[in-house]
């Protein structure tokens, strides 16, 4: 009888773990159901590019990715396969460099990436006869997915770890860094591919790094915006309560007549500022508006310090 208490209070606790788990877990994914959505999508971008229209027209590609690649069209081995063999060791240096939560999702979205390019392989590929129009097709599919991901706080491993690392550290434009190492790697492919291919290998390389910077750019762009209003406290309300939005009081002065002025700064997305625009030609056509671009910003009601 002691035995069987035993065993009991044993399962009851592995099912509280269980709970406890679960629980952990379903917080975790409403938290952060957008990030999972936007790897995801990107993700399936990047596989649908390489997948029906790199590999069919015998491309070249980057990174893992690409070497993944080679290994396929010399000894047919499934590109999906490639691409997890590969990046064992660039997790393995990631994991001493990168922070965990980092390194999770890029995780789940090479599992996702891997799980979706073995399933687009055996869709057909698009017919698209002129090679030119291909390339631009698959780098605009892979560097906006790429940037997707980049933007929701993971990468599809490889060499973006490597870029990720140095980003963080040096503040270096991931589609510049990827551009030059992995110029080297599709050169290899020479031999393979054939002149020709290696070209628009090199094009797809270049339109696809310039996707991914100006993606990320756009992801994170947002307008800095500083009014000087005959009512500032009716504009700050505004921004509060209508736009849902901060606003910081500077303290300034005209230069023509002396007088305290109040000046609000804040930074509002695209939308929120055409809003702020229409309010203002209604109530205070005299105010004066200073709009500036912000490439990016981190903070409460934007991207969290945690992502970066």
């Amino acid at each position: 009888m002691i035995f069987d208490g035993r065993i009991a209070a044993k399962e009851t606790n592995i099912m509280r773990q269980l709970r406890t788990a679960l629980f952990k877990a379903m917080v975790f994914i409403s938290h952060n159901w957008f990030p999972a959505v936007a790897m995801t999508v990107g993700s399936a971008l990047v596989a649908a590019a390489i997948a029906l229209f790199v590999i069919p027209a015998r491309l070249p590609d980057s990174g893992v990715t690409g070497l993944a690649i080679l290994l396929k069209y010399i000894w047919n081995i499934p590109a999906a396969i490639g691409v997890w063999g590969l990046n064992a060791l660039l997790f393995a240096y990631g994991w001493k460099v990168l922070p965990r939560r980092f390194l999770g999702w890029t995780f789940y979205a090479v599992v996702v990436f891997t799980l979706l390019l073995d399933l687009f392989s055996r869709l057909p590929a698009p017919p698209i006869a002129d090679r030119f129009l291909l390339v631009v097709a698959a780098a605009a599919l892979k560097g906006t997915g790429g940037a997707m991901v980049f933007n929701a706080g993971a990468s599809l491993a490889g060499t973006d770890i490597i870029a990720s690392a140095l980003r963080r550290k040096k503040g270096i434009e991931i589609g510049k860094f990827t551009f030059y190492i992995n110029a080297v790697i599709i050169a290899v492919s020479l031999p393979v591919v054939g002149l020709e291919n290696m070209l628009y290998g090199l094009v797809l390389l270049y339109i696809n790094g310039w996707f991914i910077d100006n993606g990320l750019k756009a992801f994170d762009m947002r307008k800095q915006v500083i009014v000087i209003a005959s009512d500032p406290e009716e504009i700050k309300s505004y921004l509060m309560t209508e736009l849902h939005r901060g606003a910081t009081v500077l303290k300034g002065e005209g230069a023509f007549t002396g007088q305290p002025k109040d000046v609000l700064l804040a930074v509002l997305t695209p939308r929120q500022v055409v809003e702020l625009k229409r309010h203002l030609a209604q109530t205070d056509p005299r105010a004066f508006v200073i709009l500036s671009d912000a490439s990016e910003v981190v903070g409460r009601g934007f991207k969290r310090w945690k992502a970066i």
